[in-house]
């Protein structure tokens, strides 16, 4: 896993198509922005589990 450490406003990009935002800190959580195609999918973790046990 890479860990990167990012400040509030700064970006991450991942290949040409997805740019993920960290929009704002504060009480233990990081709200981050993402920027992606319409088609891809983008669950957090909990849903997909969730999705995967239903048989989705």
């Amino acid at each position: 896993m890479l860990i990167l450490s990012r400040k509030k406003g700064e970006q991450i990009h991942l290949g040409k198509d997805i740019v993920l935002t960290v929009s704002n800190i504060g009480n233990s959580r990081v709200f981050i922005g993402v920027q992606a195609p319409k088609d891809l999918p983008i669950l957090r973790s909990e849903l997909l589990t969730r999705k995967e046990q239903d048989g989705s």
